[in-house]
């Protein structure tokens, strides 16, 4: 929903990789908001953190809950933004789920 927020009336992308790399699914998604600033990239997936200013509401805790709870399910998630395909230039995460055994 962050990326459906802050896009705007942009795009978001989901892409499932066709790579499996240590029993796990790569899943990408890219929009084509303003993007992620330096100085917020660190602390992105701590509690409460939000972009100074924004008028976009919520409370700082949605990626901190997601990276928990893909975290307990043996995923992870990370801020990958060499991973955006063309034209989309906003945020970009990766996420890595476990395949079913």
């Amino acid at each position: 929903s962050n990326a459906i927020k802050y896009a705007d009336q942009g795009h978001v992308r989901v892409h499932i990789r066709g790579q499996v790399i240590g029993g796990q699914a790569d899943l990408i998604i890219a929009d084509t908001g303003p993007g992620i600033k330096a100085d917020l990239q660190d602390s992105l997936f701590m509690k409460f953190t939000r972009t100074k200013g924004t008028q976009i509401p919520g409370s700082g805790l949605g990626l901190a809950i997601c990276r928990q709870i893909l975290i307990s399910m043996g995923g992870s998630i990370d801020l990958n933004l060499t991973a955006a395909p063309a034209g989309y230039g906003g945020a970009c995460f990766e996420i890595r789920l476990p395949l079913a055994t």
